[in-house]
């Protein structure tokens, strides 16, 4: 499968250890550890951008759509990063754009795309997102969305 080509400033990228568990009979990263993979630097990217503690019972945004591309597998004995990037702010959602790469040579191996939605917990719908939460957002990727 062919490459897809890297044009994304990330200003957020976190390492991943990858545990024993993680691999699968096929010896290489099961699918569906993955999402962990990208839950965990989104939680890393929503701490960078707030700047402090983040108020996880009250967090307004949840997950609507989800694409993962799996380029090239994942092994144990692979450093890899975790990079995070919003590239599109509405306002009601976001898109979010996520890449796993190869710590020493940048080589890409997995590609997710994702859509957040503003959520009201108590009425169970969707929300504007706040002017706040965007804000902080174009401030972190130095960029207007």
């Amino acid at each position: 499968m062919e490459q897809e080509k890297d044009n994304y400033q990330f200003n957020h990228q976190m390492s991943v250890q990858i545990r024993f568990s993680d691999i699968d009979l096929l010896g290489h990263v099961n699918n569906a550890v993955y999402m962990n993979y990208f839950n965990m630097a989104k939680t890393k990217y929503f701490e960078a951008v707030n700047a402090d503690a983040v108020d996880w019972s009250r967090l307004d945004v949840v997950v609507a759509n989800v694409n993962v591309n799996f380029l090239k597998p994942v092994f144990f004995s692979d450093s890899i990063l975790v990079k995070t990037k919003v590239t599109r702010l509405g306002n009601k959602s976001f898109d979010m754009i996520q890449q796993i790469e190869l710590a020493d040579t940048g080589e890409i191996k997995t590609i997710c795309r994702s859509v957040m939605v503003g959520f009201d917990i108590p009425t169970n719908s969707a929300k504007k997102i706040t002017d706040s939460w965007k804000e902080k957002i174009r401030k972190f990727e130095g960029e207007e969305l």
